[in-house]
C-alpha cells in the first residue's frame, strides 16, 4: 500500500562502487520489500551489477542479490510508525491526546514498548513517517488524497494537504514541567474550527483565562526533498518526549492536537 524505499545510504557497505545512476531512492515501490518488487522498480540506469558489485562474482547471481535485499527489507528498511505503540488505534487517540498512553490506568505500562523501542532501536533504525491503511480512503472522502495519490496520513500532519510550512509540533500541558523548567510557552486561546477531527466542534474557540496554561512544546523543520528522516523526527518530538528518562509529558491543549501543524 505505501512507498517503500531502499537507499544507497541504507546500502554503503554494498554500494561504495556504485555509479551515479544508482543514487538516492535506488528502488521505490508500494506493497511488500521483496527482491521481485525491488528489482522491478530500479530507477532508470541502475542495475543489480553496479549495485551490488560483490554479488557479481556468486555463480548463482541472482540468488546472492536476492539474499542482500532480503536483509536490507528486513533490517534497513524503514519501520512503520505504527508498529511502536502496536497499532493505529493507538496512535490516533496520541496525536489527539488521548488514549492509553496518555490517560490508561497505568500509564507507566502503556510507556514501556515506547522505552524498548527506545532503548534499542531508535537510534539505529529509519522510522516512516506516520501513515495508515486505515486512514487511506478517509482522507480520498475528505479530500486529503485522490484515488490516484493516494496517502494515510493522520489528520493535521499530512503531508500531502496540510501545511506548506513543513513544520511539526507537539505541545504537552501535562508533566514535570517545574521541576525541570521543562515549559517552554504559555496558551492563551486556541481556535476550535483548525483541528475539528480532534474536538468535533466545527466552529468556536477556547481561552484560557485567569492565568496562561504552561506547556512544552517541541517541533522540527524541513526542506523539500530532504523527508528521508521525518519519521525519526516525529518520533523523537511525540513518543520519546512522552517517556523520555522518565519523565511523561502528556496531554494536549484542551481541544487542540497534541501533534501536528
Amino acid at each position: 500500500m505505501f512507498k517503500n524505499a531502499l537507499t544507497v545510504s541504507l546500502l554503503t557497505h554494498l554500494a561504495d562502487r556504485a555509479g551515479a545512476a544508482c543514487d538516492g531512492d535506488v528502488s521505490a515501490f508500494t506493497g511488500a520489500c521483496t527482491f521481485a518488487n525491488f528489482e522491478d522498480n530500479l530507477q532508470a540506469g541502475c542495475t543489480l551489477a553496479e549495485l551490488f558489485p560483490d554479488g557479481s562474482a556468486d555463480a548463482d547471481a541472482d540468488n546472492a542479490y536476492a539474499k542482500l535485499v532480503e536483509r536490507e527489507c528486513a533490517y534497513g528498511a524503514p519501520v512503520n510508525f505504527g508498529e511502536i505503540q502496536g497499532t493505529y488505534q493507538r496512535d490516533r487517540r496520541y496525536f489527539a491526546g488521548g488514549g492509553t498512553l496518555v490517560d490508561g490506568a497505568n500509564v507507566n505500562v502503556e510507556a514501556a514498548p515506547v522505552r524498548r523501542f527506545d532503548a534499542n532501536l531508535a537510534d539505529d533504525t529509519i522510522i516512516a513517517f506516520p501513515e495508515y491503511a486505515a486512514r487511506v480512503q478517509y482522507n480520498i472522502d475528505t479530500g486529503r488524497a485522490s484515488d490516484a495519490d493516494q496517502n494515510g496520513y493522520p489528520a493535521n500532519m499530512n503531508l500531502d494537504s496540510s501545511c506548506d510550512l513543513n513544520t511539526v509540533m507537539c505541545c504537552f500541558t501535562e508533566g514535570d514541567f517545574a521541576g525541570n523548567s521543562a515549559a517552554t510557552t504559555d496558551v492563551c486561546h486556541h481556535e476550535l474550527d483548525h483541528s475539528p477531527e480532534s474536538n468535533h466542534i466545527k466552529h468556536g474557540w477556547s481561552a484560557f483565562p485567569g492565568g496562561q496554561a504552561p506547556a512544552h512544546c517541541v517541533g522540527f523543520t524541513w526542506e523539500d526533498g530532504a523527508e528521508e528522516l521525518l519519521g525519526n523526527m516525529m518520533f523523537d518530538v511525540s513518543l520519546r518526549q512522552s517517556v523520555d528518562k522518565g519523565k511523561l509529558y502528556l496531554k494536549g491543549v484542551p481541544g487542540a492536537p497534541m501533534c501536528g501543524w
